[in-house]
């Protein structure tokens, strides 16, 4: 369990790494697709990084924060995983015990909230008149904004604009959904770490440019595609494993639409 926890400590500090690179060099930058597979990347190497043999984490001066941690989580094993006892013979909490069973249930809770809100989804998706579009499954819902899932494109039942269709299509496309299962998975194993909320936020909006671009570079008048974008801005937005068609960053979707 020991290696587990200082596994776990390696690939947190990988992650923030990569993020705190992509938000003071990448976030302003236009290339989307780029932006994208530095994200894509930052994360998988995030995970496999701390089990190769690099220095940067075996060599005991290489930095300040692998020499604060190391002894107290490789030395000896029976001051974090025995119970304690004092010179009266009363026993001492288990420190170690007590976080692993907030860290498992923290993802226990957010395992089960992801597979209620999948067969959430499915439930609706069973339940509603479907058509295709290219190949492409289009649902029509009773949701006031058009979002897509997987393969699929949710549309509201008043909803025909081929705009928004397109955009939603591009994201299939492009398979955007592969990058919400990784950073859903990567969310789950590493609820404690805000930085991991921020790194999914940064990939989703990269989804967003990808997808504005795509609309852009068609025959479509760019002022049509705003007017359209803005109309859906008075609602709110959804997280986790879909994509909206409009969410809370319209505003810096706007601004890199109209940027060469």
């Amino acid at each position: 369990m020991t290696a587990y926890w200082w596994y776990i400590l390696k690939v947190n500090i990988c992650i923030i790494t990569f993020y705190l690179f992509y938000a003071l060099v990448l976030r302003n930058c236009t290339f989307f697709l780029l932006n994208r597979l530095y994200l894509i990347l930052g994360i998988l190497l995030s995970f496999i990084v701390p089990v190769l043999d690099f220095s940067i984490f075996t060599s005991q001066s290489s930095n300040t924060l692998s020499a604060l941690m190391y002894p107290l989580l490789i030395e000896p094993e029976y001051d974090f995983f025995q119970p304690q006892y004092l010179a009266n013979h009363a026993a001492t909490l288990n420190y170690s015990m007590i976080l692993s069973v907030i860290y498992f249930a923290g993802i226990s809770v957010l395992f089960f909230k992801l597979l209620f809100s999948v067969l959430r989804i499915i439930i609706i998706c069973n339940k509603a008149e479907t058509y295709q579009i290219d190949k492409k499954k289009i649902v029509k819902v009773d949701s006031i904004l058009p979002f897509s899932f997987f393969n699929i494109v949710f549309l509201p039942k008043d909803e025909n604009n081929p705009m928004i269709i397109d955009h939603e299509l591009a994201h299939i496309r492009q398979f955007h959904w592969f990058d919400l299962v990784l950073t859903e998975i990567a969310h789950v194993l590493l609820w404690f770490n805000p930085f991991v909320i921020l790194y999914k936020s940064a990939l989703k909006l990269q989804h967003e440019y990808l997808a504005d671009s795509n609309i852009v570079k068609s025959s479509i008048l760019i002022e049509d595609y705003l007017s359209c974008m803005l109309k859906q801005a008075q609602y709110n937005s959804f997280s986790g494993l879909i994509h909206p068609f409009y969410c809370k960053t319209i505003k810096r979707r706007v601004i890199m639409m109209t940027t060469n």
